[in-house]
């Protein structure tokens, strides 16, 4: 028996291995008794009486919320009847018994793996080389306290205490498929502007930095965009409070309210256009010498994403999601300025390149 029990175990490492697909003869855990039906293989020349295969198993299992792919695992606690055999002189309930109890504590630590893997907390491998290490020692004390199966009273008490343990930790056999609850997303650019229209008269093209702020739920995006860049003059600028300097550079001010709608949404990249609007304003103020004109402006735009990495943690009912992106931001914006005489309007083109950070949220339904 003894050396049945590390056959038992050399089958439970090996059939075991992470990624390995289970056969077609093998039977998964069920509430459901074992019978004699299940030992169906041939007895060793060393047999003992009976002797029952199991496997503990993990797999990846992959969950999809629109195109993102969202790597996941599952565990399987499985018996193999061509593994597993019993003589005729064995052929008795209680032998029937003591191989449920091992299979129920096959069962439990499926259960037990499984919710480590939902919630993330360590490396997958650890955990299900930490689960099979302690079945391992289980079946070990089982065999030790019961005379390997013959003492019946024994395996009725770890029968009531293990299927206790099974009821008071449900399956979960199905998960439910992940819904996209909310995503943050916070980037910086650094691009070029050029105006068109009556405002490239007065002003150059310049530099543009961006700050971005991103809310999406679902695919719907609210966002928060302020940009800042030079504007130097390019011919004289009157206001009725008087003239911008002309060897003074301006300043380019931008505080817009967007929303977006994320048309692709990828694991190596994102496509969102949007629209929305703002304030508008040209500043060319010193110290002690406050001097800018401002407007109201109307803005759309296209934000393309390409992820440079994408991270999954599984946490207690869900996933959560970490990103790094390098991003493209082409924005249209449409600015009458009436403090400046002549009143110009016109478009400034921005186009911006920079990096974001995004960190995001699925539940389970």
């Amino acid at each position: 028996m003894k050396r049945s029990l590390l056959f038992l175990m050399a089958i439970l490492l090996g059939l075991g291995a992470s990624g390995q697909r289970v056969r077609h003869d093998s039977v998964a855990w069920s509430p459901s008794a074992l019978s004699f039906d299940h030992f169906r293989g041939r007895p060793s020349l060393s047999s003992d009486g009976s002797f029952a295969c199991f496997s503990l198993s993990m797999t990846g299992l992959n969950d999809t919320v629109g195109s993102i792919v969202i790597p996941g695992f599952q565990t399987a606690a499985t018996m193999h009847p061509y593994r597993s055999w019993m003589l005729p002189g064995s052929c008795n309930p209680g032998r029937l018994a003591y191989h449920d109890v091992q299979f129920n504590l096959v069962e439990l630590m499926r259960r037990h793996l499984q919710h480590d893997l939902d919630l993330g907390a360590a490396d997958p491998d650890f955990l299900l080389d930490d689960a099979r290490q302690a079945l391992y020692q289980q079946l070990f004390l089982l065999d030790s306290v019961s005379d390997y199966g013959r003492d019946t009273a024994v395996v009725n008490r770890w029968n009531d205490t293990v299927t206790a343990a099974l009821a008071a930790m449900p399956a979960a056999e199905h998960r439910g498929t992940l819904r996209h609850d909310w995503l943050f997303e916070m980037g910086f650019g650094l691009g070029m502007r050029d105006y068109r229209g009556a405002l490239s008269d007065g002003f150059h093209d310049g530099i543009d930095f961006d700050f971005m702020l991103n809310f999406l739920w679902n695919r719907q995006m609210l966002a928060f965009d302020f940009g800042v860049g030079s504007a130097p003059l390019r011919d004289s600028v009157a206001t009725p409070d008087g003239n911008f300097y002309l060897d003074v550079p301006a300043s380019d001010l931008r505080l817009l309210f967007h929303y977006g709608f994320r048309l692709v949404d990828r694991n190596r990249w994102a496509l969102t256009p949007f629209v929305g609007g703002g304030l508008h304003v040209i500043d060319q103020s010193e110290e002690d010498d406050p001097f800018s004109v401002h407007a109201g402006t109307l803005s759309a735009g296209l934000l393309f994403q390409h992820r440079l990495s994408m991270v999954f943690s599984p946490v207690s009912g869900g996933v959560e999601r970490s990103d790094f992106d390098f991003f493209v931001k082409l924005t249209v914006d449409h600015s009458t300025f009436n403090g400046i005489i002549g009143k110009p309007s016109g478009f400034a083109i921005y186009l911006d390149l920079g990096i974001a950070l995004g960190y995001g949220h699925y539940s389970r339904r």
